[in-house]
């Protein structure tokens, strides 16, 4: 299968140079989305949401796989579902994997390597089309999984979301002086913080139920550790 991929970011550089004889398809990707036969949407959560919706209008002559890899997956699963037909058919994954820092001069063909890759199926989704998904990602080096959206999203917000909250603000709390004489420790703990910082308030918009809960049960877990007087 010829893949193509829409984004050129930290994502969709570390899968255009990891997979042999893929193309980035570019602004003009309508235009040449006939060339191939799986296309990977390596953009923002708004963006896979719009450019999904032009590629289910776009009067295909064959066959195509649609794959995503967008943070939050509920919303994006239900609008694959809605969007999957007989010769198109949507699939929404999100890679466990990534950097602090983004763009196409940070991405790396290493980027998936032993990483869990989730997989949230909807009904509409042929047993022949996850398979083929997870081929792919059995190639990049990662690990297929099975899980129903909303709990990846629930999970996702504990395990990735929040801890790049708590070393952002962690950061932005600590006074410049003090800065100065900070440690490994404390530079492990808000390494996170240089993370693309408009991704990731994106990823809280559409998110937001489930980071709210997480953070509430955090700050109580903080005060436990501290104990009552």
């Amino acid at each position: 299968m010829k893949i193509g991929i829409i984004g050129s970011g930290l994502m969709g550089g570390s899968l255009y140079k990891r997979i042999e004889g893929a193309v980035l398809l570019g602004d003009n990707w309508i235009d040449r989305i006939e060339e191939v036969d799986f296309v990977i949407l390596a953009v923002p959560i708004f963006a896979i949401l719009e450019i999904a919706e032009k590629i289910a209008q776009h009067p295909m002559k064959k066959p195509l796989l649609v794959l995503d890899i967008g943070s939050v997956k509920e919303l994006i699963t239900k609008q694959f579902e809605t969007l999957t037909n007989g010769h198109l058919e949507f699939v929404a994954t999100h890679p466990m994997a990534g950097k602090e820092k983004s763009g196409y001069e940070h991405s790396d063909p290493a980027i998936f390597e032993g990483a869990v890759w989730v997989i949230t199926p909807h009904l509409r989704n042929s047993e022949a089309a996850l398979q083929t998904a997870e081929e792919l990602i059995r190639q990049l080096g990662a690990e297929p999984m099975r899980m129903d959206a909303k709990e990846h999203d629930r999970r996702a917000a504990l395990i990735s979301q929040l801890p790049f909250l708590i070393s952002k603000a962690l950061l932005d709390f600590v006074d410049p002086e003090s800065l100065a004489m900070a440690g490994p420790g404390f530079k492990s703990m808000v390494r996170l913080a240089s993370d693309n910082l408009e991704m990731r308030k994106e990823i809280g918009r559409y998110n937001r139920e489930n980071i709210d809960h997480f953070l509430k049960g955090y700050v109580d877990s903080l005060k436990s550790l501290i104990g009552s007087e």
